[in-house]
């Protein structure tokens, strides 16, 4: 149940377990790729274990889920700074995500008006 998981994620972020919230939580988006809740937890155990590339780029689709575009950039723009080796080409296929992401909204947006 994503409740009692969610719970527990949010259980080992206060008791500063974060390599189990890392691991709970990165399972659960497997099947849940649009938790909000879930990458909000994520970036704190990223960040717990020291992890600011990963802490970066969870932060940005925690934006992107929100449709702050901007943000997300952001935050992507910094993971691009801190990561390293083969992580910097996820981080670019974030941007082109990002990107055709953002065209959509605009294009849906053009449509309602």
């Amino acid at each position: 149940d994503s409740a009692v998981i969610l719970n527990l994620a949010n259980t080992y972020v206060e008791a500063k377990k974060g390599e189990a919230a890392v691991a709970l939580l990165t399972r659960y988006l497997q099947k849940h790729p649009e938790s909000v809740i879930a990458h909000d937890l994520l970036v704190k155990g990223y960040l717990m274990t020291k992890n600011k590339c990963q802490a970066h780029q969870t932060q940005a689709k925690y934006f992107m889920l929100h449709g702050l575009y901007q943000e997300a950039s952001s935050q992507l723009t910094d993971a691009l700074r801190i990561c390293k080796g083969t992580e910097t080409d996820r981080v670019r296929a974030q941007f082109k995500n990002l990107s055709t992401l953002r065209d959509f909204d605009e294009n849906m947006k053009k449509k309602d008006r």
